[in-house]
């Protein structure tokens, strides 16, 4: 599995493909499960140099096998803001958890921030934005044209950018997606990017029905696949999507309306220079 790790002194990032740890039919068995926070070493050239428990599991055996993963990840190095690759440390969760079959590796998973910002980035916000904007236009003063309506639209869009969005989606996501529950952040993102969930949300900013959003049989059995994980199940039973979009509306809509707000009434004082500009090239 991929994990993203960060320096905190450094601010680099890097990449690890680690094989999930050995969960033995004995540590089932007996009740053992936990999460392991290890600070992975890693240098220049990409290789695990040392790795060293930061919050056990509560199980020596879960540690050990959870820290011979991580000794054994492939990782690129980190990179500085000029490319170079240099040497850092990062932080990575292993879960073991009892509820998994026991077929099943436990699951590798990231950061809690690291997860959260792959969450946001898979939230369909766009909507929310598109009314943010009607609204912001449908409240300035008549006589607008429509050739500045559209400028002002256009303007609006470029200033949400997601270094703006995200603060403001972050606080409600981490309120219903608390740090101590990393899988379920994670399997509401799987969820939001599965097939069916992906042609469903592009169906309904075109208005078509989802008869026709080519939804296939391997897209709905993926979906039945990820949802049926005890934390997706939770995600789909307690409608956190719907309640994550519902405590952004009204922050999203005050964002866009304001942005719509400034974006008018810096084209306003442009508009004449472009009349005038038109009128000379007549």
């Amino acid at each position: 599995m991929a994990m993203t790790l960060e320096d905190p002194a450094s601010g680099a990032r890097t990449t690890c493909q680690v094989v999930p740890p050995d969960y033995s039919e004995n540590a089932r068995r007996n009740g053992m499960r936990g999460r392991l926070r290890a600070a992975l070493s890693i240098l220049p050239d990409g290789t695990v140099s040392g790795v060293k428990v930061r919050q056990s599991t509560g199980h020596i055996e879960l540690d050990d096998k959870g820290l011979i993963a991580l000794m054994r990840a492939s990782c690129t190095p980190f990179r500085n803001s000029a490319g170079q690759a240099i040497g850092g440390t990062g932080i990575a969760l292993v879960t073991f958890a009892l509820q998994r079959a026991a077929s099943e590796p436990p699951q590798v998973l990231p950061p809690y921030e690291d997860a959260i910002a792959r969450l946001i980035r898979s939230l369909d916000i766009s909507d929310l934005i598109a009314i943010g904007v009607d609204q912001g236009l449908a409240s300035m003063p008549p006589g607008i044209t429509p050739e500045l309506k559209a400028r002002i639209r256009s303007c609006t869009n470029s200033r949400l950018t997601l270094a703006r969005i995200e603060p403001v989606v972050r606080p409600v996501v981490i309120a219903l997606l608390p740090s101590d529950n990393v899988a379920r952040v994670v399997a509401m993102t799987d969820l939001l990017r599965s097939g069916l969930s992906v042609k469903a949300r592009q169906a309904g900013a075109k208005g078509e029905p989802l008869t026709q959003a080519g939804i296939s049989a391997e897209d709905v059995r993926e979906f039945e696949r990820i949802a049926a994980a005890p934390e997706a199940r939770a995600v789909v039973e307690q409608r956190l999507i719907d309640r994550i979009l519902a405590g952004l509306k009204p922050e999203m809509q005050q964002m866009v309306r304001e942005a719509s707000q400034a974006c008018h009434r810096e084209l306003e004082v442009d508009q004449p220079r472009i009349q005038l500009k038109r009128g000379r090239e007549a």
